[in-house]
C-alpha cells in the first residue's frame, strides 16, 4: 500500500511538543509524519523542490507560496481560533489533527474483543521511576474503563509504596506462595489476584526467592492469564537492567516501555539494552524521567535516544500515589502510545 505522507510545519514549541508526544503513536503503519519546527530548518527546506505529499499542516502565518516547492493534496492551516474546513485549531491539540486526518491515517483504536494486551515496563538502570510509570499506566488504563492487571515481576517488590492504605492487601506469605505455584500447575493462578481499581498480584515482603518462587514463574503466570483473556491489559513491571531470562521473555513482547533517567551516558545504556533483545519484533517506546530544569524538547530526545519518546516526566514532581496518578496528566501520552 502506498505510504501516506504528512508534513507538519510550526514554530510553536509548546504546540509541537504536545503533538509529538501523541500523534506519531496514533498513526497507522501506512502513514509517515515529518515535522519542521525551527525557522532555520524551514529556510533550508524552502531552497529545494519536493515531491508531492498527501497532507500539509502549517502555521497560518506561513504563506501559501510554500506549495510551489512542496505540493500537497490537502492543506490545513493551524489557527488560534475555531477550526473550519481547511483549518485546525491549535486549542484542539492532537485531536484536532486526528479528526481532520480521519481513519485513512489514524489506526483503529478499538481493541479486538477478548484479546488481552501485555505491556512490559522496563528500565536500563535504577532510579528511572519505573514503578511509578507501571502504576501510572495501570491507573490511567483503569480510569479509561479497561480491566487491568498489574504484575510486579521483580525479586524485591516495592509497589505497595504507591498504593493508598485502602487499596493495599496484606503482604503475601508462604501460604500464598504455595497457592501461586499450585495455581501455575493447575491453571488457576488467577485465584491469588487482589481485586481493586486495577487488579494486582499481592507483593511479598521479602525477595521472592525466599519463598522458592522465581521470576520465570511470573513470566509463566502472565502468559497463562493472558491466554485466558480475562483482562483487557496486563501491565508487567520488570527488573532493572537486562538478564538472559528477561531478554528471552521480552523477545515475544508486543510493546516494551523503557524508562530512562535523563543524563550523561543514558543513550548509550539504552542502545546496549535494546541491542541485547536481538529477536524482538515488537515496539519500543521511551519514558524519559528528567529534571524540571533540563531541556525537555521531545524532538531532541528522540534524536538522542534514537527511539520514539512518548513522554517526559518531571522527576521532582513527587507524585507517588496511585490515586493522584489516576487524576493527573502524567502518563496519558504513554498510555496513548502503548494501548
Amino acid at each position: 500500500m502506498k505510504e501516506k505522507r504528512i508534513l507538519l510545519i510550526s514554530f510553536d514549541k509548546e504546540y509541537i511538543d504536545k503533538i509529538v508526544s501523541k500523534l506519531p503513536f496514533m498513526l497507522n503503519d501506512n502513514s509517515k509524519l515529518s515535522i519542521i519546527s525551527t525557522l532555520d530548518s524551514f529556510t533550508e527546506f524552502m531552497k529545494n523542490d519536493h515531491l508531492e505529499i498527501e497532507v500539509l499542516i502549517k502555521d497560518e502565518a506561513i504563506n501559501d507560496n510554500i506549495l510551489t516547492v512542496q505540493p500537497a493534496e490537502k492543506v490545513y492551516s493551524l489557527v488560534e481560533s475555531s477550526d473550519s474546513k481547511n483549518s485546525i485549531s491549535k486549542y484542539d491539540a492532537v485531536d484536532g489533527i486526528a479528526n481532520k486526518l480521519g481513519k485513512a491515517y489514524i489506526k483503529d483504536s478499538e481493541k479486538p474483543i477478548g484479546k488481552t494486551k501485555v505491556i512490559d515496563v522496563c528500565s536500563v538502570s535504577g532510579g528511572c521511576a519505573k514503578t511509578r510509570a507501571a502504576i501510572g499506566i495501570s491507573a490511567k488504563l483503569s480510569k479509561m474503563g479497561y480491566s487491568v492487571l498489574y504484575v510486579d515481576a521483580e525479586e524485591m517488590q516495592n509497589f505497595y509504596e504507591y498504593l493508598p492504605v485502602k487499596w493495599k492487601a496484606e503482604w503475601a506469605d508462604r501460604s500464598l506462595a504455595i497457592a501461586f505455584m499450585n495455581g501455575l500447575e493447575s491453571g488457576t493462578v488467577e485465584t491469588i489476584i487482589q481485586k481493586n481499581r486495577f487488579d494486582y498480584v499481592p507483593a511479598f515482603r521479602d525477595p521472592i526467592y525466599a519463598y522458592n518462587i522465581f521470576l520465570k514463574s511470573y513470566y509463566d503466570m502472565v502468559r497463562m492469564v493472558a491466554d485466558k483473556e480475562i483482562y483487557d491489559y496486563i501491565v508487567v513491571e520488570h527488573e532493572n537492567g537486562i538478564t538472559k531470562d528477561l531478554a528471552q521473555y521480552l523477545s515475544n513482547s508486543e510493546v516494551v516501555a523503557i524508562c530512562v533517567r535523563d543524563g550523561r551516558g543514558e543513550a548509550d545504556r539504552l542502545e546496549r539494552y535494546t541491542n541485547n533483545l536481538v529477536d524482538y519484533n515488537g515496539r519500543f517506546v521511551v519514558i524519559c524521567n528528567s529534571s524540571k530544569e533540563a531541556d525537555t524538547d521531545i524532538n531532541k530526545k528522540m534524536d538522542e535516544y534514537k527511539l520514539p519518546v512518548c513522554e517526559i516526566i518531571d522527576s521532582g514532581s513527587g507524585n507517588t500515589d496511585a490515586e493522584k496518578l489516576l487524576e493527573g496528566s502524567e502518563y496519558i501520552a504513554t498510555v496513548t502510545a502503548v494501548k
